[in-house]
C-alpha cells in the first residue's frame, strides 16, 4: 500500500488515491527520496490529489529528503493554483533567503 499510494499522487491518479485512503494507506508514507504523497502531487502539479490528500489530514509541512517542503515543491515547478490552495494549510513558510534563491533560478532559466 505504501508504495502504491506515492505512485498513484506521483501520476495525479485521483480515483485510486482515494480508494488506498479509503482502505487505510498511510497519508504520510514517504518513497526513497524522502518525498510524501502530498509532495508529490504538489511538484507535479495535481490539485484534486493534493485536495484530498489535504482532507485525508496529510502534513501540508512535510519536506523531502533535501528539505524541499511541498509548498516549495509546487512553487519550483510552477504549479500556481498548487500554491494558492495549499498557502491556506501551511504553518511553516520558506524564508526570505530561500525565496531569493529560487527566484534567482528562475530568473536564471529564463535568461538562458
Amino acid at each position: 500500500k505504501p508504495v502504491a499510494l506515492t505512485i498513484a499522487a506521483n501520476k495525479g491518479h485521483h480515483k485510486f488515491v482515494e480508494l488506498l485512503l479509503r482502505h487505510g494507506a498511510a497519508v504520510d508514507v514517504r518513497n526513497k527520496k524522502g518525498a510524501t504523497p502530498l509532495w508529490l502531487a504538489c511538484h507535479h502539479g495535481h490539485l484534486e490529489v493534493v485536495q484530498l490528500l489535504i482532507t485525508h489530514a496529510a502534513d501540508p509541512d512535510s519536506q523531502d529528503s533535501r528539505k524541499v517542503s511541498c509548498l516549495m515543491a509546487a512553487f519550483r515547478e510552477g504549479n500556481l493554483k498548487v500554491v494558492k490552495y495549499l498557502v491556506r494549510y501551511v504553518r511553516q513558510f520558506p524564508s526570505d533567503s530561500d525565496c531569493r534563491r529560487w527566484f534567482s533560478t528562475i530568473t536564471d532559466k529564463v535568461e538562458s
